[in-house]
């Protein structure tokens, strides 16, 4: 089954978060000084989290009702069946969330696992729509994109790396203001 995906879409959203402690150990972190933010700010983040639990291990984006762009790292080694999609997550109680199923995961073919991470992209079809607001996409010919222009980049990804520790991941989804 092939997945198509219009060309025209360009998504402006930048994954920040170290999928586990091992890749964690052995990376150091490439974005950081961000700040906490507001859920409503950003309600097309979501956490994927381990089944049963609201362990995040990772961030990604609503991209559509029923896909989320994420890191290819986050889904290397998990299976459908071992987490979930956690909508609007940005605060780690807010109560006005989503849960999700995965109905399956597409990362992209030629990924070169976590040493490089060439290609480490993913898309996570989801086995109901979420409610909420997918992030908006750019227009096709649109400047938003231009090289210098500033986009933020957004995460629960290692606020203090600490090797022996494996990185200390913030509770509250952060935020940083970067030049594409």
């Amino acid at each position: 089954k092939k997945l198509e995906i219009n060309p025209k879409v360009i998504i402006v959203s930048m994954l920040v978060m170290f999928a586990s402690n091992s890749i964690a150990s052995s990376i150091e972190p490439r974005i950081y000084n961000g700040e906490s933010t507001r859920t409503q700010d950003w309600p097309f983040m979501v956490s994927l989290v381990i089944k049963n639990t609201t362990s995040k291990f990772c961030g990604g984006s609503l991209i559509a009702k029923s896909w989320v762009l994420t890191a290819g790292h986050c889904v290397q080694k998990i299976t459908e069946g071992d987490f979930k999609i956690l909508v609007n997550a940005s605060a780690a109680y807010s109560n006005d969330q989503e849960l999700i199923a995965v109905e399956r995961i597409y990362r992209h073919n030629q990924y070169d696992q976590p040493t490089r991470f060439n290609n480490d992209i993913a898309l996570i079809k989801l086995a109901t729509p979420s409610k909420f607001q997918p992030v908006e996409v750019l227009a096709e010919h649109s400047d938003q994109d231009d090289p210098g222009r500033k986009t933020v980049a957004l995460g629960w990804g290692v606020t203090d790396y600490l090797p022996a520790l494996f990185g200390i991941t913030s509770l509250d989804l952060q935020q940083i203001s970067l030049p594409i």
